[in-house]
C-alpha cells in the first residue's frame, strides 16, 4: 500500500503537468489561429482594394486611348481631305492645302500620339495595344499594385489557419484523454497518457511543420 501511494502520486503529478503543458500549447495554437485568420483577412482586403484600384487605373488608361484614337481618326480624315485638295485641279485649293498641312495638320497631330508612324501597322490599322501598354507604364501605381500576390498570401494564411485549428483539435482531444486517465486506474491511466502523448505529438508536429513550410515558400507567419 505504501508503495502504490507514491507511484499514484507521481502519476497524478505527471498527468497534471501534462494537462497544464498541453493546455498552454492548445491556447497558443488557438491564439495563432486567430492571428493567422486576422492576417489572412487583411491580405484579402488588401488584394481586393488593389484589384479595384488596378481596374480604375486601367479604365483610365483605356479612356485616354479611346480619346487619342478619336483624335487620330479625325487626323486621318483631315489628311485624306487635304490629299483630295492637293489632287484638285483648282490651284487655289492646292495652295490652301499646302498652308493647312503646314500650320493646321501639325496642331491636330499633337492631340494624339497615335498619329506617330511607329503605331502604324502594315495592314493600315493602328497598334492600339502598344499605345495602351505605354499609357499603363505612364502610371507607376499600376506596377506597384499586385492583387494576385495579396490573394495568394491570403490563401496560404487561411490554409495555415485551418491546419493550426486541426492541430489544436488534436491537442484538445489529448486533454480529454488525460482527463479520462486522471480518474482511472493505473493501467488505464497509462494507456490514456500514451494516447494523449500521441495525439499531442502529432498535433504539435503538424503545426510546426506547416509553419516551417510556410516560411520556406513564403506567405506565412
Amino acid at each position: 500500500m505504501s508503495t502504490d501511494t507514491p507511484r499514484s502520486s507521481r502519476s497524478d503529478l505527471i498527468v497534471a503537468a501534462a494537462i497544464a503543458i498541453i493546455s498552454i500549447a492548445t491556447a497558443l495554437l488557438a491564439w495563432r489561429a486567430s492571428v493567422l485568420g486576422s492576417s489572412a483577412g487583411e491580405e484579402s482586403r488588401t488584394g481586393l482594394m488593389d484589384a479595384i484600384k488596378l481596374q480604375a487605373y486601367t479604365s483610365e488608361a483605356r479612356r485616354l486611348l479611346f480619346q487619342e484614337a478619336e483624335f487620330a481618326f479625325e487626323h486621318a480624315a483631315y489628311v485624306a481631305e487635304l490629299d483630295a485638295m492637293t489632287a484638285s485641279a483648282d490651284a487655289g485649293l492646292r495652295a490652301q492645302s499646302v498652308t493647312l498641312r503646314q500650320y493646321v495638320l501639325p496642331q491636330m497631330a499633337q492631340l494624339s500620339p497615335l498619329t506617330n508612324a511607329k503605331y502604324a501597322r502594315t495592314d493600315g490599322t493602328l497598334d492600339y495595344e502598344k499605345r495602351l501598354t505605354e499609357l499603363k507604364a505612364e502610371q507607376p501605381q499600376i506596377a506597384r499594385l499586385q492583387p494576385s500576390e495579396s490573394f495568394a498570401r491570403a490563401n496560404n494564411l487561411f490554409i495555415q489557419q485551418r491546419i493550426t485549428i486541426w492541430s489544436a483539435a488534436l491537442l484538445a482531444f489529448s486533454l480529454f484523454c488525460l482527463a479520462v486517465a486522471e480518474i482511472t486506474s493505473n493501467r488505464r491511466r497509462a494507456l490514456g497518457v500514451i494516447a494523449a502523448s500521441i495525439f499531442a505529438g502529432v498535433g504539435l508536429s503538424i503545426a510546426l511543420l506547416a509553419s516551417l513550410i510556410a516560411r520556406v515558400i513564403g506567405g506565412g507567419l
